[in-house]
């Protein structure tokens, strides 16, 4: 009898600390998403910057 209940609240534990760990996991990805999303961001920006300043300097040669 004790037994048992112990391997049930073993199993339970077991249980719950495999739940947690997916949980964990998915935290983990989707931090690593969240990260990459804001690099790609930051390099799109930073394209979008160069553009600007190409397309001001072809401005100014054609004015010229």
């Amino acid at each position: 009898m004790v037994e048992q209940t112990n391997k049930e609240i073993l199993d339970r534990i077991n249980q719950e600390f495999t739940e947690y760990q997916h949980q964990v996991e998915l935290s983990e990805k989707h931090l690593k998403f969240v990260v990459r999303l804001n690099q790609e961001e930051r390099d799109m920006d930073k394209l979008d910057s160069l553009l600007k300043q190409i397309t001001s300097k072809i401005e100014i040669n054609l004015n010229n």
